[in-house]
């Protein structure tokens, strides 16, 4: 096991009684990362991808228009690699029932919720500060490639590390839910914190 999953399995532990036990690799990678229990209950399978700094530009840039008006535009780097680690935990956790969690660990300060918000749903809420500015992510891509594959997922679970561990919740479906409620000490409406 290497330091982020001891991470991952000590934090959920400590915080939510969740006892992650590492599935052994396979040699086609086809495997999620994760069984998890409570007690002896089987409860999800879990993917971790880690968020690592990137010394490419990310975060949002905001525009102001000639009008006045604003917008603003994710850099590219960050949705791309949030798309494509839920491209690959697509092929880890397709294969196993449900629930199935992709946790983020992200260890960037330029990376954001906004971002895995902008993926998946192709355009996100940002903030100057004064105004909330809707960006279309859409137009980039990045969620029309992960259509088919994004709502394999049944929850994400987003831990800033950089930040705290300030963990985040989001919701795809039904079962997403249901896991939120049952396993998860955190109120939720799709996204939400707990420190």
């Amino acid at each position: 096991m290497d330091d982020n999953e001891i991470y991952v399995i000590e934090l959920l532990k400590r915080k939510f009684n969740i006892t992650l036990c590492k599935i052994p690799e396979t040699e086609d990678s086809r495997s999620p990362d994760f069984k998890g229990y409570r007690g002896k209950e089987l409860i999800l399978h879990a993917e971790l991808k880690t968020i690592v700094p990137s010394s490419a530009p990310t975060g949002w840039f905001v525009v102001t228009h000639k009008d006045g008006s604003k917008s603003a535009i994710p850099d590219v780097n960050a949705l791309s690699r949030l798309a494509y680690k839920i491209h690959k935990s697509y092929g880890q956790l397709i294969l196993f029932p449900q629930p199935r969690v992709l946790i983020l660990l992200n260890d960037d300060p330029n990376v954001d919720l906004g971002h895995l918000e902008g993926v998946y749903t192709g355009y996100e809420l940002h903030t100057d500060g004064k105004n909330e500015i809707i960006s279309p992510c859409y137009d980039y891509g990045f969620s029309k490639r992960i259509d088919n594959e994004k709502s394999v997922v049944d929850l994400y679970l987003w831990i800033d590390r950089h930040n705290g561990n300030a963990i985040y919740l989001k919701t795809t479906n039904q079962v997403g839910e249901d896991l939120a409620d049952n396993a998860f000490d955190i109120s939720h409406n799709n996204s939400h914190e707990n420190r």
